[in-house]
């Protein structure tokens, strides 16, 4: 796992957007372990757990050199853990199997993008029988020359930003498909795109051009994400129209 640029991406043995939550949630567990007890002579079983650690964790801070953590499982205490960090041995105690024993699967980031609220420019969107553009000038939003509303604009942005799958699925699984709906989000990155499809009644699966899986979706989503473009909508009927020449 690497950061680049902000984000965190991982590397192997699959290359993807890495699960931010976990990252952070594993690095707070290594920045809270602390020393129980120093093992100034280390004895032969501890040396020889240490030469087949269980966890093998190289940490580089950006200019610097990598430091390695070494953690070795104690079958007489569970809860603590033989420790080498910078030569040092120590027991330990940590929540780190937790964070480390988890699937491939569950290290790569589930939403079809990295956008923040914040990050986005304009909003180009058309999920059924809805379609909208937005775009963000001198900090307020508009639908052509009407103004929206920040929190309406805020609630789909969530909705956008926030969207995120419940697993991955090969699309070769599939025997029948509909397009239902497509989102283009512009940041000063570039454009990310994503299309929403239908494999079924409230079946609904999203994809985009960087990934060849696509994300499962929680099958009232679309509808959530109608009723927001709705109300962007209702807000941009009610927003007065500046006359020309005022």
């Amino acid at each position: 796992i690497r950061r680049d640029s902000g984000r965190f991406a991982l590397e192997s043995p699959i290359q993807d957007v890495a699960n931010p939550d976990k990252v952070e949630a594993l690095l707070g567990e290594i920045e809270a372990l602390s020393v129980s007890e120093f093992v100034d002579e280390p004895d032969e079983a501890q040396h020889g757990a240490l030469r087949t650690p269980a966890y093998r964790i190289a940490l580089r801070p950006a200019g610097g050199e990598s430091i390695e953590l070494e953690l070795a499982r104690r079958a007489e205490e569970p809860a603590l853990w033989l420790a080498r960090l910078a030569g040092r041995v120590f027991v330990a105690e940590s929540e780190m199997a937790a964070r480390l024993d988890m699937p491939v699967d569950d290290w790569r980031s589930r939403r079809w993008t990295q956008a923040r609220t914040f990050e986005v420019e304009s909003i180009r969107a058309a999920i059924g029988d809805r379609a909208l553009e937005l775009a963000r000038r001198e900090g307020s939003w508009f639908s052509g020359d009407a103004t929206i509303p920040y929190t309406t604009v805020t609630d789909l942005l969530d909705l956008l930003t926030g969207l995120e799958g419940e697993a991955f699925e090969d699309r070769a699984s599939w025997s029948r498909v509909e397009e239902v709906g497509r989102v283009d989000l512009d940041t000063s990155g570039g454009t990310e795109s994503l299309t929403l499809l239908s494999l079924g009644e409230s079946v609904y699966r999203a994809v985009s051009p960087v990934r060849d899986e696509a994300l499962v979706l929680d099958k009232d989503l679309v509808s959530d994400l109608i009723a927001a473009l709705e109300e962007v909508e209702q807000a941009a009927a009610a927003s007065p129209v500046p006359i020309e020449g005022e």
